[in-house]
């Protein structure tokens, strides 16, 4: 039975520069102990989530230690986009935090929950993730997964009032706008009233270099590629990135056109294919992207 993780973060959601100051720490060799209080500029809580984050946006090893993931985006010197100033960084960062599934939440919600509830209020989350623990085997207090739903609506929204604060924006994935927050008519009167959906777009703004970087790295795939398992599998680019299916078919589309010699998309009777016919440098391609 797979190991289901939640909480850890101490309520706090992951702020624009933990991961990088996180890193730079153990790049520097230090650790996180009292000590990286004084270093990071932060409380002994804060110090935790960020230790927390590190691991659940899958940046450090089981020795804590920056791996290649957190070097190929945030080294100083050959990271991709050390300060995250390209919302490209933040679609990975999110794919990563879904697949890496060292935070539950993320996994369940974009695999399995939004596709069974098109709209959701926090209570039917809190039920859906508490049957997931009691179907695992493992006793999860009721308060860690309520404090786990809150951070994750913090992660990807701004707070519902602003008192101008710069911690206000500091919500690391809200750019993308993968979630929406709204009011029914019918929920004025309860005491919950806010709902939420994460919708099947087409997400032009969602480079197709960070798609098929995505695609290439799952270990899952081989050069043969239905288009279902890219649009509708667990942790496939179509799911983790809410995409519609004229959205990823464009995404495809600029695949092959860029990269015409690597890659092929064929519809044989119905069975589409995303094929790649020789060696593609993923890695190489998201650099150029960035200009690197």
């Amino acid at each position: 039975m797979e190991t289901l993780y939640f909480t850890g973060h101490d309520t706090f959601h992951c702020r624009n520069f933990w991961l990088k100051k996180g890193l730079d720490l153990l790049w520097n060799g230090g650790k996180f102990d009292e000590e990286a209080m004084v270093e990071l500029g932060v409380g002994k809580n804060m110090v935790t989530a960020i230790r927390f984050w590190l691991k659940a946006f899958s940046l450090v090893d089981e020795d804590e230690q920056p791996n290649g993931l957190a070097k190929f985006i945030f080294d100083d010197e050959v990271g991709i986009d050390p300060f995250m100033e390209d919302p490209a960084t933040l679609w990975m960062l999110h794919y990563y935090l879904v697949t890496w599934k060292r935070s539950s939440i993320y996994h369940f919600v974009f695999n399995i929950f939004r596709k069974q509830r098109i709209e959701f209020q926090e209570k039917q989350l809190i039920n859906f993730l508490e049957r997931k623990a009691e179907e695992s085997g493992q006793f999860i207090h009721g308060s860690s997964i309520k404090k786990d739903v809150r951070v994750f609506l913090n992660n990807y929204l701004l707070p519902l009032k602003s008192d101008g604060t710069e911690d206000d924006f500091s919500r690391l994935l809200y750019e993308l706008e993968l979630l929406q927050r709204f009011e029914k008519d019918e929920s004025l009167q309860k005491k919950e009233k806010w709902w939420y959906r994460i919708d099947n777009k087409f997400r032009q703004e969602l480079p197709y270099q960070v798609v098929l970087f995505c695609i290439k790295e799952n270990p899952n795939y081989g050069e043969a590629i239905s288009f279902r398992q890219l649009s509708a599998e667990p942790d496939s680019v179509g799911t983790v990135f809410a995409l519609s299916d004229s959205g990823l078919m464009h995404k495809i589309e600029q695949i092959v056109k860029h990269h015409p010699k690597q890659a092929v998309f064929t519809d044989d009777g119905g069975v589409r294919v995303l094929q790649f016919k020789s060696p593609i440098d993923h890695k190489a391609i998201l650099k150029q992207y960035y200009g690197k």
